[in-house]
């Protein structure tokens, strides 16, 4: 959310980081401790993505090996010799690439991801050369897919790594995703507090033209479809008294369906039908966990941690593609120190943490 965040929230955070960033600059890699990976139990990389501080030029994309059980901190700097940059928001695989979306930049970095060498930094940005402000980003059929804070959806060539299409949706958009060989994106309009945008552009990908509107609540933001077609989105309200709540659209028809009852997550994730979810609520601290299966329509439970492990501050939730297991990212001194990397089991036990990884960690991929 740059920031898994919500803009509105990113610039309550931005106030409170100016604040702190004097007291922050310190933050460069170091040699810090990692959390024990059980042996021979898992095999490949995880990418962490981190997106650091605002205007703080410490975003970092570390990698953890788990053959040889060791992580690279600053996996991209050390390489490349040079810092990711500002402000890293969104990390996708596709192919044998990583495409990271950088927000403040205005880029679309691109790296190779086994020997993590930039090949390519593709520029999101208007007429003027200002960033149009890129926040997330999905793939389809040798297409990658940036949705911008500036109303736009950019198309890229996977193949040439060149921005081909730009498209106008709705207001500050935050969240894309592909189901039905159709474009769906969240219409946030968090740039616009308090009237906030409430739809769902649906993009056809032959035309690259928005083709219809779906009204959904204040604020959507993560959205993603099931093996169905059944699309679920999250809206976040106001913060305050209209709280966070998940909607499904039927992407056949493309029509609102229904409000889920007892459902309010501020961010999920989705696998093998199942939708992991977590809540933090910003001014009591507080936060659940909540996994529902879609495909009963039943609520499986309200905290879906079963061995009482703490997470102060979600920040980010990912699924691993082939054993089940969730990621959960915390930031439990706050947004100015570096979070942890909780990997937990199907049955909701913690498997390892990868501690401090770097300063508001936000992705986590699984290879």
């Amino acid at each position: 959310m740059t920031v898994h965040t919500l803009r509105n929230l990113f610039k309550l955070r931005i106030l409170l980081i100016i604040l702190l960033i004097s007291a922050c600059d310190d933050m460069t890699d170091k040699a810090v401790p990692v959390g024990e990976v059980p042996y021979g139990e898992d095999s490949g990389r995880l990418y962490i993505l981190s997106e650091g501080l605002y205007s703080g030029n410490n975003s970092h994309l570390a990698c953890y090996d788990f053959e040889t059980k060791t992580i690279a901190l600053d996996w991209f700097g050390v390489i490349n010799q040079r810092k990711l940059g500002d402000t890293a928001n969104d990390l996708g695989v596709y192919g044998n690439k990583l495409y990271i979306v950088m927000n403040t930049a205005g880029i679309i970095e691109v790296v190779d991801k086994l020997s993590g060498r930039s090949l390519q930094q593709i520029e999101i940005k208007n007429d003027a050369g200002r960033s149009r402000e890129p926040r997330y980003i999905a793939f389809h059929n040798g297409f990658a897919y940036v949705c911008s804070f500036d109303n736009t959806v950019a198309e890229i060539d996977t193949a040439n790594l060149e921005v081909t299409r730009l498209t106008t949706v709705g207001q500050n958009p935050d969240g894309i995703t592909v189901a039905n060989n159709k474009i769906y994106v969240s219409n946030s309009g968090g740039l616009s507090n308090p009237a906030y945008d409430s739809t769902v552009s649906v993009i056809d990908p032959v035309s690259f033209r928005e083709i219809k509107k779906i009204t959904v609540g204040h604020n959507p933001y993560t959205l993603k479809a099931n093996s169905r077609g059944q699309l679920f989105v999250v809206t976040r309200g106001n913060y305050g008294a209209q709280g966070y709540r998940l909607h499904r659209i039927d992407t056949a028809t493309d029509t609102y369906e229904e409000e889920l009852e007892g459902l309010h997550p501020l961010n999920f994730t989705l696998r093998n039908d199942t939708l992991w979810m977590y809540s933090y609520n910003f001014t009591t601290g507080s936060n659940d966990f909540q996994q529902y299966d879609s495909r009963t329509g039943q609520v499986l439970t309200n905290n879906f941690i079963t061995d009482a492990t703490p997470v102060r501050i979600p920040y980010g939730i990912s699924a691993h593609p082939r054993n089940g297991d969730i990621f959960l990212v915390d930031t439990p001194f706050g947004f100015s120190t570096r979070g942890d990397v909780l990997c937990f089991s199907a049955d909701g036990k913690l498997k390892y943490r990868l501690k401090s990884v770097g300063v508001n960690p936000n992705k986590v991929v699984a290879e």
